[in-house]
């Protein structure tokens, strides 16, 4: 398994939250697990609480200046060589961790993420769309990001080098991240896919 852990945004995320932990269980994860919450009203950290003896949670924040602030707040205190950004209301298969670390180590971790199939899903919980290896091939030969939350693999390093997410963005900080990666000269490839559905968004 690859040395990993999970970051996971909140706010007032009490709808879909438990699913999303739920699904980390699932998934037989034992790694630390971040959560920084920008100041819930609702009972978000109330459910959270409910998993702290099933999964190893640390909350980093109660309040924030946006997703893109906390989500660095949580890298700021990871120790691991990989981290997976989730957010509050995604799910993961429960194959995920093992898909991906054979995944991982079979490119020799040469690249600085890495990105699999992914379904969307409404509100409601119905299936809605796949993105797979067709959508994927064609935003990449169009220089195109399209995030592929939540089936992304980060290495810290790589994150840090960059300083981070931009905390004036609250939208797109993901794209704009992948920009600076792949501007910035370093020894890591910029990224891989595996053709595999390995979690779902809404």
């Amino acid at each position: 398994m690859i040395d990993i852990s999970v970051i996971i945004p909140t706010y007032n995320s009490e709808k879909y939250i438990q699913q999303t932990l739920g699904s980390i269980v699932g998934s037989g994860f034992d790694g630390p697990i971040y959560i920084s919450d920008g100041g819930s009203k609702d009972s978000t950290l109330e459910i959270i609480n409910k998993f702290e003896d099933i999964l190893s949670i640390q909350i980093c924040s109660k309040n924030d200046n946006g997703q893109s602030d906390g989500i660095n707040k949580s890298l700021s205190v990871v120790k691991s060589e990989f981290v997976l950004w989730l957010n509050s209301d995604d799910v993961i298969y429960p194959t995920f961790f093992l898909d991906f670390s054979d995944f991982i180590s079979s490119q020799k971790n040469q690249y600085s993420f890495y990105t699999a199939d992914h379904i969307e899903f409404n509100k409601k919980g119905s299936f809605k769309n796949i993105f797979g290896d067709d959508q994927y091939t064609l935003h990449a030969s169009k220089a195109i990001w399209r995030g592929d939350f939540p089936c992304i693999i980060w290495r810290v390093d790589a994150i840090k080098s960059v300083q981070g997410l931009n905390t004036d963005l609250h939208y797109n900080m993901d794209q704009d991240l992948v920009k600076k990666l792949a501007q910035k000269s370093s020894r890591f490839k910029l990224s891989k896919h595996l053709n595999k559905t390995l979690g779902g968004f809404r």
